[in-house]
Order: structure tokens, then sequence, then C-alpha cells
């Protein structure tokens, strides 16, 4: 019997806000059945859920998530630690200074401080509101970018108009992205290239493995977070006096789906461009596709898993994250 292909289900507004309601669920572990298109919740891998057979089937069966695993997905992490950092988030974007300050002063109290920051908003209706409507475009965006990252070719259904991604303001606030990098910094990066790469499978590691071996002076555009430690970065070099090629990228588990890579790119256009490059050469692997979303709107031409970027179309067609230049 062969194995069966799973498809993760389009992403409509309804499941997008069945994942989002699980995921809060602190009493069950979340599962995106990829069959029927539903989010099942159990206590345990070993419970066994009663599902669809497929969608639209009126035919019930019952599986385990053990036995099943290709079958349900696991649902982004939400729990007090992504509780903590929304809120922290939120409390740096609040105008009002009194109430900044209060929300700061619950934040740092130590134990209740979910419950003491809902008392807090519950004083002011306004910043209640903003916060409900923040922690709704977040959860949304963070849902989106998982789904981007567990498929690239998932089709996202009437979000248009719904959906908000994160703003760059936060990432401004929290990360700091150069192209200036120290001795320390190229050591944490070839273990993060180690890290990356360790999961591919036989034929994209021979890829990528025999471009690293003909490196002879690769530069990098990096991503910091505040505590000086790297959490993403683009290596590049120069093939000729015309052409760069980007010949490894990534950016750290714990800071994905956060709109980092696509800054990091962003940076990367507007320096090779300054520096005359007119073309950028990439490739796209299973594991390393970042890039496949910006093929239509930048008008790349590609050739089996290689794409050609033009640095003038880009410059042209994009707007600009230089006011993150440090």
């Amino acid at each position: 019997m062969d194995t069966e292909i799973f498809k993760l289900p389009p992403l409509t507004s309804a499941l997008l806000k069945s994942i989002i309601f699980s995921m809060e669920n602190q009493v069950t572990i979340g599962y995106l059945d990829m069959i029927s298109g539903e989010v099942v919740e159990v206590s345990n891998i070993n419970e066994a859920v009663v599902v669809k057979e497929f969608i639209g089937s009126k035919n019930l069966i019952s599986l385990t998530i053990k036995d099943n695993k290709d079958r349900f997905l696991l649902l982004p992490p939400w729990g007090s630690i992504e509780g903590f950092k929304i809120r922290e988030h939120f409390i740096k974007d609040v105008k009002n200074p009194i109430y900044k300050t209060k929300l700061n002063h619950v934040f740092h109290t130590g134990r209740g401080v979910f419950r003491k920051f809902k008392q807090v908003l519950k004083e002011n209706p306004i910043i209640e509101r903003q916060w409900l409507e923040y922690k709704s475009n977040y959860m949304k965006a963070i849902v989106i970018n998982w789904y981007k990252e567990c498929e690239g070719y998932i089709k996202l259904i009437n979000l248009e108009d719904e959906v908000e991604e994160l703003p760059n303001d936060l990432l401004i606030s929290d990360f700091i992205f150069s192209t200036n990098i120290e001795s320390s910094d190229k050591e944490v990066i070839n273990k993060l290239k180690r890290d990356f790469t360790k999961d591919l499978d036989k034929i994209e590691n021979l890829i990528i493995s025999r471009r690293q071996a003909l490196l002879k002076n690769p530069r990098y555009v990096v991503a910091y977070n505040l505590g000086n430690e790297v959490i993403g970065f683009i290596e590049w070099e120069a093939v000729d006096d015309k052409l760069v090629e980007i010949t490894c990228y990534g950016v750290v588990k714990l800071y994905r789906g956060l709109g980092i890579f696509s800054l990091l790119f962003d940076k990367l256009m507007r320096q090779t461009n300054r520096e005359r490059f007119e073309k950028v050469l990439t490739f796209s692997t299973k594991r390393f596709k970042g890039l496949n979303k910006y093929k239509e709107s930048c008008n790349f031409s590609c050739n089996f898993n290689y794409s050609l970027v033009d640095l003038n179309n880009w410059n042209q067609n994009n707007d600009s994250s230089e006011l993150m230049e440090v």
C-alpha cells in the first residue's frame, strides 16, 4: 500500500478561528486533521479521536494521533511564554502614559500577571478594545505564517480584508539588522548553517555542501535580538561585478513567522544595489523556500530550483526597510 500524501486544507476564515480557539485552550492539545480539514483536541497523543474519513464524508472513524502522525499536524504553541510576549509587545504600543505605566507595573509584579493585566484593561474600555484587536491580529498572523511555513503553495481564501501581517514597528523595536559582523558572529552563523541543513535530504545537502565548499569571500546580512544574539542571516557572495549569489540563509526557529527573513532579504537587495550589482541568484529547496512568495510580484525568472532577481526591478517595486539601518 502506497504512503498517503497529505496536504493542508485551504485556510478559510472559519478554520483560522477554529485554530486560534484551540491554541488558547490550555487544557488540551490541538491538531489539524489534514484529511477532514478540522481541528481535533486530545489530552495526549495516545487518546483516540473520532474524525471524518474525508472532507464532506458522513463516515466516521476512530484514530489515535500517535499512530497517524502524518495526518495530524500539531498547532502552533500558545502558552504562558507566548502570552507574556504578546502583552510585552502591546505595552510598548500603548500611547496613554498613565495606562502604559500601570500595565508595565503589573507586568513585572510576578504572580497573577494575566489577571492583573485584565483588571487594568477593564478600567479603560478603549484600551481594552485595542488589546483585543491587537491580540486577534497577532494570532491571525501567527497562524498564517505557520501555514506558509508548513506548505509553500497553500492558498489563503478570503482573508485579505480580515487579516493584517504583524507591523514592521514590532521588528524595529525588538531586532537589529546589520551588514557588518564580528568574527564571533561568523562562528555562530556556521553553527546555525549546520543546524539548518542537518534535516535536509541527501540531494539538497549535496547541493548546499558543494556550493559552501566553493565559498571564497562570503558576506552576510544578519538579524540580532536585543541580547545581541544572531537569530537570522543571509549569506551571499559576488560571482562577478554584476551578479551575486545567495549561498545560505535561515532564521532561528524561535523567531520564525515574524517577517524577519523578508526584512533580511530587503536589506540585501538595498545593499547589493548600492554596490552596483544587477542580479541576485538564489536557490530554493524544500527546506529553504523563503523566497517563493516573491516570484510573481517581482518578476523572477526561474530555472529549476534557482531564481534570478533583477535588482532594479526589486528596488522600484518594493518599499524600503532602510530605517532599520544600524
